[in-house]
């Protein structure tokens, strides 16, 4: 097909990046699932699954629940629970629960769509309220995302995130560049193959993350 060589282009570019500066290479295989219940209301079930240490270990897995409600034409309103088994430095699987609320601005026009979205969430280690090392994160989220429709089926798209810690720190935790192409097959089938270059600042050195990524999504 003639988007072929645009995809192929898109993940030479990925390996070239990768190339340039060595950490570490993550794998992000995402599965999801909408319901559309009216006009206005809607739900969602997403599960993930990461691998990290140039994509040979298990990082984390996490089932993601949640409802929308659509205010007006362009904005919508998100609650979502999140459960997540993450490997520790003691490689032992450790609960996490994340609860977040998202508000988003979509705005199109012809074949460009532009997109904000602002989330708060905060992140427990196992429901854990009383231990210092395993302090409880409240963070803001800011995103801006822009979109652009090739055909019926194509679509490219870029976006940048901001991390930013609330309590304790109050500064910057880390940073998210993303490209790439969505494949949306028919009214229910929809396919994303991206890049995150992820830049995480709470360690000792900035760490950066070369992030590959797929999703699949089903929307009944």
């Amino acid at each position: 097909m003639k988007y072929n060589k645009l995809i192929i282009f898109v993940f030479v570019w990925m390996s070239y990046s990768h190339a340039q500066v060595q950490k570490d290479a993550v794998f992000w295989g995402t599965l999801g699932l909408d319901k559309k219940l009216n006009d206005r209301f809607s739900i969602q079930a997403i599960t993930q699954w990461s691998f990290n240490q140039n994509m040979r270990e298990l990082n984390s897995a996490f089932i993601d629940l949640g409802t929308s409600i659509r205010l007006e034409k362009s904005w919508t309103l998100g609650i979502n629970y999140r459960f997540v088994e993450w490997r520790n430095l003691e490689n032992i699987y450790q609960p996490i629960h994340r609860f977040y609320i998202d508000a988003t601005y979509l705005k199109s026009r012809n074949q460009q769509f532009f997109q904000y979205r602002f989330r708060a969430q905060n992140q427990l280690y196992d429901l854990n309220f009383g231990d210092p090392y395993k302090d409880n994160k409240e963070i803001v989220r800011n995103k801006l995302l822009y979109r652009y429709s090739l055909d019926r089926k194509y679509s490219i798209y870029g976006s940048f995130e901001h991390f930013f810690r609330l309590n304790q720190y109050f500064r910057t935790q880390a940073t998210r560049t993303e490209i790439g192409v969505v494949l949306k097959q028919d009214l229910h089938n929809r396919f994303n193959f991206y890049f995150i270059n992820q830049v995480s600042f709470f360690t000792k050195y900035p760490r950066i993350d070369f992030i590959y990524g797929i999703t699949y999504n089903y929307k009944l």
